[in-house]
């Protein structure tokens, strides 16, 4: 049984933004593997408005007292959940995992949201959606290409570097 460090009920098993986590009933706290924590915070599944409900309706108070690893039973040390928010969360060295408080991955995921990167990948996103059917399946069949493998990613980028080069020296060269 793995007890929830905060309340001491019994953590179950489910899935935030698609990714496997250990979930208190009570205080809305998740354990997450520290590998998945990264793939979450940029995860596009719940809208604006829910994570924000989610940060303003399951934040608790912030625990401030040395918490034990649900797994291992060790000490967990706390630490900036991110650079950009004033946010300290839980995390055991030994297995790898961080404690969320109630409310802190949708903080995560909010706070990742104003970053430069975000707004990129939101307008890669859009500029995909708004393809045209034409464009997306070239789009899509250059992805299928890419992966195939290193060696056809190899074969195209010498083919390409070969053909700008002749193009370039023919412009360079070419009867005026």
């Amino acid at each position: 049984m793995r007890a929830c460090p905060v309340c001491g009920i019994e953590l179950t098993r489910t899935k935030y933004e698609g990714f496997p986590v250990w979930e208190c009933a009570k205080c809305c706290g998740r354990l997450a593997a520290r590998s998945r924590v990264k793939a979450i915070e940029r995860t596009r599944r719940k809208g604006r408005e829910e994570l924000v409900r989610e940060a303003v309706g399951e934040k608790g108070a912030d625990t401030t007292h040395e918490l034990r690893c649900p797994k291992c039973h060790g000490p967990m040390r706390r630490e900036p959940l991110h650079r950009y928010l004033d946010v300290r969360v839980d995390v055991c060295r030994s297995c790898d995992v961080i404690w969320f408080d109630g409310g802190e991955l949708a903080l995560l995921q909010l706070a990742y949201e104003a970053t430069p990167g975000a707004l990129r990948d939101a307008e890669f996103r859009e500029r995909i959606e708004t393809m045209s059917p034409e464009r997306r399946a070239r789009f899509e069949d250059n992805l299928r290409r890419l992966e195939a493998g290193p060696s056809d990613l190899g074969d195209a980028f010498a083919a390409g570097v070969v053909e700008g080069v002749l193009c370039a020296h023919h412009r360079r060269h070419r009867p005026r």
